[in-house]
């Protein structure tokens, strides 16, 4: 998380602040799940999700559990707070493929005053499909 003058704490052990315009959230942040399916355009000439739909699919998740807990980037945005992404580790383990529903298991593993480290999974049923770890 990148903070320009506000004072915050985005997800403290015992409670959650937040500047002006942003509501507070409930703490502590827990894993959230979003479900997405594969679509025809995300795929390689192998019929397997391109690499970098990936990264489209874990985004979207991350963007979803921060809603989930009240924190709208547009929200964010304009009490000038900002997820910077400054380091991602992925590791692919199984292909996923057209017409798949895909879950995505979210959750910050680490909170600092002004970054996170979130961990997401990525599963078809009870397969893992991959795994990344972000930064930000």
């Amino acid at each position: 998380m990148f903070n320009q003058g506000n004072t915050w704490s985005l997800l403290s052990s015992t409670r959650c602040y937040a500047p002006t315009g942003v509501p507070a959230v409930a703490c502590p942040f827990m894993a959230r799940t979003t479900t997405i399916k594969v679509r025809f355009y995300e795929l390689d000439p192998y019929s397997h999700v391109n690499h970098t739909a990936y990264f489209g699919y874990f985004e979207t998740a991350r963007i979803e559990a921060l809603e989930a807990v009240g924190l709208a980037m547009d929200q964010m945005s304009a009490a000038g707070i900002h997820v910077v992404v400054v380091e991602m580790n992925a590791r692919f383990v199984r292909p996923a493929v057209s017409g798949d529903t895909l879950r995505i298991e979210s959750e910050v593993v680490e909170r600092g005053r002004a970054s996170s480290k979130w961990q997401q999974r990525m599963f078809r049923d009870d397969t893992l499909i991959a795994t990344l770890e972000i930064r930000a």
